[in-house]
């Protein structure tokens, strides 16, 4: 009993947190970005990491689909150019694209939006900032 309401909980907080913003209509379009000095100016440090996923249960490939889109939108692509992708079994869709690029004392930042679809409509999108440096992997804000 006390490992369910701990998993209520986990859930619970994924759902509300303030990280996710939860769109009620959804026509084809970003909204405009909103980005805080504290994203620009605050330090990377975190990996590819759950977050990612918007608190949606996507499966194992559709979570290797979706980061290939986002590491290729914030590899080859310029800023608002969308990456789309969909899921095997067609339940999830999503684009990404990235809002804004600035350099680094060592290397450079990206300001990326991603937008994931379930089938039965309901939408998630989240902002963030990938920086890269010289030699090394994307590291990412949240």
């Amino acid at each position: 009993m006390k490992s369910k309401v701990l998993v209520l909980i986990f859930f619970l907080s994924i759902a509300c947190s303030p990280n996710y913003t939860y769109l009620k209509v959804y026509n084809d379009n970003f909204p405009p970005p909103t980005i805080s000095e504290e994203m620009i100016w605050g330090s990377n440090g975190n990996l590819w990491n759950g977050v990612q996923y918007l608190g949606f249960n996507l499966k194992k490939e559709d979570k290797l689909t979706f980061r290939s889109a986002v590491y290729f939108t914030l590899d080859q692509l310029e800023d608002y150019k969308i990456t789309n992708w969909v899921s095997n079994d067609k339940k999830y869709e999503g684009k990404i694209r990235t809002v804004r690029s600035f350099p680094t004392s060592d290397g450079y930042c990206r300001v990326y939006q991603t937008i994931i679809i379930k089938k039965n409509n309901a939408v998630r999108l989240f902002t963030n900032k990938a920086c890269k440096k010289l030699t090394y992997s994307w590291t990412f804000y949240k």
